[in-house]
């Protein structure tokens, strides 16, 4: 299997690049290159690939050109100006870049060669002449697009009403002709030619024309909306039907329509359609791609509207096909919505992944296919016990699939009976299950005890503790890489789907709420059953806690307390300690996958699995023998934190009171002054999760968070982020900052604490502007560099000294430049990037200390300067946050083993022992050698 790279031009300062997996439906950005302000259009050499190709569509305009690295990256090349301004598009031929600038007007031809040197010297540029009826729109010719075709070149433009042909003659593009827009004022964009009819797509009129290429001559033309305005005319010059909208060209005075005709694109396979995109429709559902039947054999009756498709972005600009016979539509909302892509099965299209975090694209260039990232051995075979992996089983679980329902036959809920009594067997104390139980609980065998859940008749099955015991075991011993990981598998992932039905069940029986929620099944034929059950058990959770305080009291459901006014439910624990722990440190360690499992699957809400993790942090009453370690709230405030990025809107009302509670007491600080541990590829399945969390608005199932839980998952994100993932920071923080605007649109007056906590979201926003300063003074080692500058530098003896000068002056720009440093970063963003130096700090001290010291009468002349040095440098600690933790290695009283070493006394946080004396430490390589 091969999965796409797709390069996305845009109105940013980066191209950036995506891949895509046919197969499981997967969008994922891999790389980010620098390509200048506004890369609006790319393109690929004919021949040479690798060559790419894209404008700055900017005043001074420019052309660069790049190389496609293996990475998904773009290098560049070369780079030439267009003059001209606001280059809009370009055609890479063969020997020769053409580049259409939109404001100025004008082409210009660049010579290209696929060896260094590759851009060529250019000639003087062509420009274009006349002007339209809009005197707003087409006071002067825009250039919108270079259309290659037999040797010609097809330049519609906007300004001109025309489309201008181009041929070569004696080395340079002379024009011979143009086609004159049927209706004034239409405003030619964009270009197709099939069976020697031109079709163009026009912007102000938001038509499709059709005309003869042969003659230029009109021969039809539709509207490219969906539902056309009723004030259409026919125009009477034209062969079969042609509606344009009347508006389109007043007499008097020309006025265009709103901007909506954007990209016209042409398919060949199974048969001819022409697709264009509409921009700012205002509508709920977003902006629309109409599809057409072109003319067939000069039947214009043929040239209809055949198709219209909804896409949900806002400003659907950019489009194109790719993958075989044009088998995937890849487009891009400029302003809202990202890029979607969607499945064409001749004039149908259907959504099948979308990613909201791209910025404000422009185009696309479908790239060459790569090789795909599951190794082909994963793919051609599945796992002999555990099914198939990951990105394979995601897809069979998605709302279609949790939709379904069925009838449960009487030998179906014999079969499922006897698979819960196999699984039942391995419940107990013990982590590690019998082998031989554990083989006979197959795949098959979990799926028969989940088609009780596509039931609502048959969901009380699931209401057995020992259910919960028997499947957390078995996801036990799915590995990968010599650990658990039970979510890299199907298997696991079964397991845990039945625990999470299991145990939510079990809360609403225990709470009366069980035939309620069933009845509510049965009703609601539209709603999929695992929401309608989650939706439940959330509510449930949110009640007894509201009873009980948040207190142990609300633990009565679990089994873990007696409470008075429940004496008829003196209940038994609903898990076991044991249990409780092997289901925290799988979620865990497997936390990568869990996020990622939960991001692309439609599976039951987690709010009672969170329930019982939270309530056993409190369980001292039930577990008398010892008490949960306080750290285990770190692993749980960090599980809690991911499944908030995904969770359902019905979650929220339980999850946020288990949120206030570890936000109010000392667990959220526990997790939060706690080393961090997160890959690059798992931070940046974070960053989606929470880039994708914020964009999703407009459906009920994921309606927008409260400022409060905005604020916890962005300091959770600002704690973990690392270099590498730049690149997904713009989309983060503009998804944000809708978020934001949403809330203070429909804040209450009086809602003083909804301002605070805004405030505080733009202080962690904050946090992003400086990360790549700081990552960069560290990788520079800026103390060294100051160190060295002011050891090197000439001191001064006396303030009558030529010398005190210079010295004041660097001295004080020092200080300065580390007092600013100091207002602009967060301490918390400097200690793990300067943390490490401190002892290096202390040594250097030291040196200052012995240099402003002689060995002969004990006062340097030069003592006034080092003693201004350790001012300095002393300033250098605090700013950088070094100052605490330089105080902490001088009171250890430990000491370097090198009789030598500049600074023996401190000891660093992390020695280094000698293989034969392993009683001598020391503070650095160096002295160790020594």
């Amino acid at each position: 299997m091969t999965v796409h790279r797709i390069l996305v031009a845009s109105y940013t300062p980066n191209i950036s690049t995506l891949e895509f997996d046919p197969l499981a439906h997967k969008l994922k950005p891999i790389a980010q290159s620098p390509a200048g302000t506004n890369p609006s259009w790319v393109a690929a050499h004919p021949t040479e690939p690798g060559l790419i190709a894209a404008t700055n569509e900017v005043t001074d305009g420019k052309v660069h050109l790049f190389r496609y690295l293996k990475d998904g990256k773009l290098k560049l090349l070369e780079s030439v100006g267009t003059d001209g301004e606001d280059p809009a598009h370009l055609a890479v031929l063969e020997d020769e870049i053409v580049v259409g600038n939109y404001s100025s007007g004008n082409l210009l031809s660049i010579p290209l060669s696929t060896s260094a040197p590759h851009l060529g010297s250019v000639s003087p540029s062509i420009q274009l002449t006349g002007s339209g009826p809009n005197k707003s729109r087409q006071s002067s010719p825009h250039p919108h697009q270079i259309f290659p075709y037999k040797g010609r070149l097809y330049v519609p433009d906007l300004g001109s009403d025309r489309v201008i042909q181009y041929e070569k003659k004696d080395g340079q593009w002379v024009e011979v002709g143009d086609i004159k827009s049927h209706e004034p004022g239409a405003g030619p964009r964009h270009v197709q030619i099939h069976d020697e009819i031109l079709y163009v797509i026009e912007e102000l009129t938001n038509t499709l024309s059709a005309y003869s290429l042969s003659d230029g001559k009109h021969i039809a033309s539709l509207s490219t909306l969906p539902s056309p305005p009723p004030n259409l005319t026919v125009s009477s010059s034209t062969t079969g039907s042609s509606p344009t909208p009347s508006s389109a060209a007043p007499e008097g005075a020309p006025s265009a329509l709103p901007l909506l005709a954007a990209e016209l694109l042409l398919v060949t396979h199974p048969e001819p359609l022409l697709f264009a995109t509409n921009r700012n429709e205002t509508h709920p559902e977003g902006d629309s791609i109409t599809i057409f039947s072109p003319i067939k054999d000069g039947n214009t009756d043929a040239f209809k509207l055949v198709n219209s498709v909804r896409t949900g972005l806002n400003h659907a600009r950019g489009a194109a096909f790719g993958g075989d016979k044009d088998k995937w539509l890849i487009v891009g909302g400029a302003d809202k919505g990202g890029v979607k892509i969607f499945e064409r099965d001749g004039k149908d299209l259907r959504p099948v992944v979308g990613m909201a975090g791209v910025i404000a694209p422009t185009g696309f260039l479908w790239g060459v296919a790569s090789p795909s990232p599951i190794p082909v051995s994963a793919m051609s075979s599945v796992h002999p016990r555990w099914g198939r992996p990951l990105d394979d089983y995601v897809g069979s679980y998605d709302l279609a699939a949790a939709k379904k329902r069925i009838d449960i036959t009487s030998t179906m809920k014999a079969e499922a009976e006897e698979s819960i009594s196999q699984v039942v067997r391995l419940a107990g104390p013990s982590q590690y299950p019998d082998p031989e139980g554990t083989k006979v609980v197959t795949l098959q065998v979990l799926e028969s005890i989940l088609n009780l859940s596509m039931c609502p008749q048959t969901y009380h099955y699931f209401a057995d503790p020992p259910l919960i015991s028997g499947c957390l075991k078995l996801m036990g011993t799915v590995e990968a890489d010599d650990r658990m990981s039970p979510f890299s598998y199907e298997y696991g992932y079964l397991c845990f789907k039945i625990i999470v039905l299991a145990i939510g069940t079990n809360i609403l029986l225990r709470t009366e709420n069980l035939d309620m929620t069933i009845a509510n099944m049965e009703s609601d034929t539209n709603t999929e059953l695992i929401l309608i059950l989650s939706g439940h058990v959330s509510r449930a959770i949110k009640s007894e806690i509201e009873i009980g305080n948040a207190g142990q009291p609300c633990s009565w459901v679990l089994g873990w307390v007696r409470v008075q006014d429940r004496r008829r439910l003196q209940l038994t624990p609903l898990m076991l300690r044991s249990d409780i722990l092997l289901l925290l440190d799988m979620l865990w360690d497997d936390r990568h996958f869990f996020l990622k499992t939960y991001m692309m699957t439609h599976s039951p809400g987690l709010s009672g699995v969170m329930f019982v993790l939270w309530r056993y942090l409190y369980s001292n009453s039930i577990f008398v023998e010892s008490l949960p370690s306080e750290n285990l709230a770190i692993p749980f405030c960090e599980i809690l934190w991911r499944y908030f990025l995904v969770a359902t809107t019905d979650q929220l009302e339980s999850l946020v009171y288990i949120n206030n509670d570890v936000q109010l007491s000392s667990k959220a600080d526990q997790w939060t002054d706690s080393s961090k541990h997160v890959t690059l590829d798992d931070l940046r399945i974070v960053l989606q999760a929470y880039t994708g969390r914020m964009s999703l608005v407009d459906s009920p199932t994921y309606l927008s968070f409260e400022i409060n839980t905005i604020l916890v998952l962005l300091n959770f994100v600002t704690q973990i982020m690392q270099p590498g993932v730049e690149f997904l920071l713009p989309p983060l923080i503009g998804n944000t900052l809708d978020r934001i605007w949403e809330i203070i649109n429909n804040k209450k007056e009086d809602d003083q604490e909804t301002i605070i906590g805004i405030g505080r979201v733009f202080g962690l926003i904050g946090r992003y502007a400086v990360l790549d300063l700081v990552e960069t003074l560290a990788g520079r080692d800026l103390p060294d560099m100051v160190a060295r500058a002011m050891i090197v530098l000439e001191p001064y003896s006396t303030k009558a000294s030529e010398s005190y000068k210079q010295c004041m002056e660097f001295l004080e720009n020092t200080t300065e430049l580390f007092l600013q440093l100091e207002a602009v970063v967060p301490k918390s963003l400097l200690k793990k990037p300067f943390l490490p130096y401190a002892f290096h700090w202390i040594k250097t001290d030291q040196h200052f200390k012995m240099l402003g010291t002689s060995l002969s009468d004990g006062i340097s002349p030069y003592a006034g300067y080092y003693q201004a040095c350790r001012r300095v440098w002393h300033q250098v600690s605090q700013s950088l946050a070094m100052d605490l933790y330089v105080a902490q290695i001088r009171a250890s009283g430990a000491g370097c083993m090198y009789t030598r070493c500049p600074s023996p006394f401190p000891l660093n946080f992390n020695p280094l022992f000698c293989d034969l004396c392993c009683d001598r430490a020391y503070c650095s390589m160096g002295c160790q050698v020594k």
